[in-house]
């Protein structure tokens, strides 16, 4: 009886072995929940289980048993499952830990050596990041890629001229190497040799046209330079390969408004509004848009509905009360004008809007004792300085025309 427990455990972990092989998570589950039951700190069931949670979803039941079989047989296999799980989880402390005790077990482990830099650069840990970096590039002097991922972390440690070096080291292999040459690009960006840059920056576009972050920075140097045509196609570059991305979206309708080319404005904000929903920001900004065009009626509907978006903004409710008196509506935006004017009693345009309010209702009588109650200067606000002079100097009068903005 006593030597049939001790072979029965291992008669069990090969059950397992073969349900984990033939997909049936559920039966091996059951199976090794058994055999935990007779051998609760079993290494080799232990580690199976965890296997079978992550399988099954759960990374952190998994967590809980490889911790057990690291802590019975801490050997590579078991340090390594209980590595990537916890990084997974989020538990860096945890992960670097059984990493690092991996790499004393095997000192050659590419993915160790690799998962341990990435975390390194993650939590800022740059000595060590280079140097794991550093190891992984001497394994193969001619793994590119290592070499790569080495000048990035080099850069990315502000050890520039450093990387430097490395980046001409990897483009005398290869010349065209894509991300090499937009790294070189950065460094030399971040030593404001823009010029140098931008020839690095087209280098590496023509090698791997699809490079998003590539068109971005362009499109940015462009702008700083203030050659905004140039910015314009890769900022269109970027969106073409990377359709979410904000700042190539906000750089195209600024670039676009600059240059009053209003209609390729609203697309890329419409397709903005398509991505993000009902932004009231968006809406408003295509109110705007339509202002601009002399689109009113647009323009009150795009303001009314970034209004119901974000109930509440001034400064929006003033788009809205001049569109409407731009379309001719101003009577129906006599109580928005006057809430406004409530609020914001020495808000000069605020109480421009009023005025004009009264003026499209009927109540001129009002907005001339509205304007009589002030005194603004042309610096102040020129417009009502203008309307207040003209209701003045026309109060004797009879009858008055009825008034539009100036």
């Amino acid at each position: 009886m006593s030597l049939f427990r001790k072979i029965e455990p291992r008669k069990q972990i090969h059950v397992v072995i073969a349900q984990i092989n033939a997909g049936d998570h559920l039966a091996a589950l059951r199976t090794c929940e058994k055999l935990l039951e007779r051998a609760p700190r079993h290494a080799e069931a232990s580690r199976l289980m965890g296997q079978i949670c992550e399988k099954l979803g759960n990374d952190r039941k998994a967590a809980t048993h490889y911790r057990v079989a690291m802590e019975v047989s801490p050997n590579y296999a078991n340090l390594r499952a209980f590595g990537h799980v916890s990084r997974r989880l989020g538990d860096l402390d945890a992960a670097v830990d059984a990493f690092e005790k991996a790499h004393e077990i095997d000192g050659h482990s590419a993915e160790i050596m690799t998962a341990l830099a990435e975390i390194y650069e993650e939590r800022a840990f740059w000595p060590k990041a280079v140097g794991m970096r550093k190891s992984l590039s001497d394994r193969n002097p001619d793994d590119l890629d290592a070499l790569y991922e080495l000048a990035r972390c080099t850069c990315r440690a502000k050890l520039v001229q450093e990387a430097v070096i490395l980046c001409t080291r990897l483009l005398n292999k290869n010349p065209e190497h894509p991300r090499g040459l937009r790294l070189l690009a950065d460094c030399m960006l971040s030593r404001n040799q823009l010029d140098r840059a931008l020839e690095l920056y087209q280098q590496a576009l023509k090698a791997r046209p699809e490079d998003w972050e590539g068109h971005l920075q362009l499109a940015r140097i462009y702008v700083s330079l203030g050659r905004n045509e140039d910015a314009i196609p890769h900022f269109q570059g970027c969106v073409r390969y990377q359709s979410g991305h904000p700042d190539a979206h906000r750089g195209l309708v600024n670039l676009y408004k600059e240059s009053r080319r209003w209609l390729e404005a609203e697309i890329v904000l419409k397709h903005l509004l398509i991505q993000q929903g009902e932004s009231p920001e968006i809406l408003e900004e295509l109110g705007d848009l339509a202002h601009a065009q002399s689109e009113y009626d647009q323009a009150v509907t795009l303001y009314q509905q970034a209004r119901n978006a974000r109930p509440g903004g001034a400064d929006l409710d003033a788009k809205y009360v001049t569109a409407l008196l731009h379309a001719g509506r101003g009577d129906q935006a006599l109580d928005l004008a006057r809430r406004l004017v409530s609020h914001h009693a020495f808000h000069f345009h605020y109480l421009y809007l009023y005025t004009l309010c009264l003026l499209a209702s009927g109540g001129r009588a009002k907005a001339l004792e509205t304007v009589k109650e002030i005194t603004v200067s042309p610096a102040q606000h020129a417009e009502l300085f203008k309307l207040r002079a003209k209701l003045l100097g026309e109060a004797g009068a009879s009858s008055q025309p009825a008034a539009s903005l100036p």
